[in-house]
């Protein structure tokens, strides 16, 4: 055979594919699955799916390739959004890069800031993905407890990468003065805020990391995306902001040649320059979280499963380690949820490196009918489980 594998498809393969991944391959291939386990936001469908048909006219203008280059009214109204609802000041929107999603925009910006070597600090638990999004650079990762820092960060550590609100806890980092005070002691360190789950904070008005009075302006960088907070997951548009000119343009080199597509943009431009339509979307999702919560924290309630409340995201803990009190019997509890019993939630410790074997994800943000389903065949399931455990 002619191909040989480069040393770089050699490192990809052995890195392990992340469960995340799988699970949601799992409900794809079969229908009678319930996916509470990928954080999709389906509660404003009836706002998009009109929107999306009801195409704007197009001229033979977006038929080209510098179709989608024309983002200026996009850029301006994301710039406002960060102003009106992220707490942010003065955002420059010529400073707004646009990528493939967040994955693409990470792996980018890994490129731009890592050497092979160098450490990416990740707090534990956290998303599962960020680590194969990034690791094709030859980084290295460190997972870290924000509540136990060590007195200093590592010399080689360039980029802290922190979600905000949290994935898979949703919380809001309590102690973030004393963790930029500690991240910024490295002058090489950048610390790069995700608040992807930001605009799903319910009871309390959000105010990103780019706003604090300890984050350093020069050194402190966002990231946003349209997945969830906006229910458009499939559109795969990821949004980059930096203050600081020479990062923007470092990460612009890195994106090479990609450009948004001129039909997502237009569509964009109709949600995020109609400031109406927009807070209307907002405040309808946080309306419709809230009511999916309640009506999952009773089924969990009443179905015996102890949970954690939460008011900044798409999902909630339950605790699952009375049947999986380890992570080998987590995985298997995992994998028989969704092929005995149809139904997907995430496990923490496999899925987002919780400390504590046997706590899942699950998602509440789907239609009102899939919800209750889906806790129907989860509190039947573990209950199930729960008897054949006992005997």
């Amino acid at each position: 055979m002619s191909f040989k594998k480069t040393k770089y498809l050699e490192h990809l393969e052995k890195k392990p594919v992340p469960i995340l991944g799988i699970g949601f391959m799992k409900c794809a291939t079969n229908p009678k699955v319930v996916n509470l386990g990928t954080a999709e936001n389906h509660l404003l469908d009836d706002f998009l799916v009109p929107l999306c048909q009801s195409r704007p006219e197009f001229t033979a203008d977006h038929l080209t390739y510098g179709g989608g280059m024309h983002t200026e009214n996009l850029r301006k109204g994301l710039a406002k959004l960060y102003e009106d609802h992220l707490g942010m000041k003065n955002v420059n929107p010529d400073q707004i890069l646009f990528g493939s999603g967040i994955s693409h925009l990470v792996e980018r910006i890994s490129f731009a800031f890592c050497e092979k070597g160098d450490l990416v600090l990740i707090p534990a638990p956290a998303y599962g993905c960020f680590e194969p999004d990034m690791y094709p650079c030859g980084c290295d990762f460190q997972y870290i407890d924000l509540n136990n820092l060590p007195p200093a960060p590592p010399e080689n550590a360039k980029i802290l990468l922190l979600t905000n609100p949290g994935n898979p806890i949703g919380e809001i980092i309590p102690n973030i003065s004393e963790v930029l005070k500690w991240a910024f002691q490295n002058p090489n360190l950048h610390v790069f805020t995700d608040d992807v789950y930001a605009l799903s904070m319910r009871g309390q008005t959000y105010t990103s990391i780019m706003s604090h009075p300890d984050a350093d302006p020069l050194r402190t960088h966002h990231l946003y995306g349209i997945s969830k907070d906006w229910g458009m997951a499939g559109f795969h548009i990821g949004i980059f902001y930096t203050p600081v000119k020479e990062v923007f343009q470092a990460v612009k080199t890195c994106m090479g040649c990609y450009c948004m597509g001129s039909d997502t943009c237009q569509i964009l431009e109709r949600i995020f320059c109609d400031y109406e339509l927009r807070d209307k979307m907002i405040q309808t999702s946080k309306d419709r979280l809230i009511k999916n919560l309640d009506i999952t924290e009773k089924a969990l309630k009443e179905g015996g499963i102890e949970f954690l409340h939460c008011d900044g995201s798409l999902f909630i803990m339950i605790n699952l380690s009375d049947i999986a009190p380890d992570v080998e019997s987590e995985k298997s509890l995992w994998l028989d949820l969704i092929e005995k019993h149809n139904v997907h939630i995430l496990p923490g410790a496999n899925g987002f490196k919780y400390p504590v074997p046997g706590w899942f994800r699950l998602c509440f943000s789907v239609t009102e009918e899939n919800l209750v389903l889906g806790l129907k065949y989860l509190v039947d399931g573990v209950k199930t489980i729960r008897a054949e455990k006992s005997k």
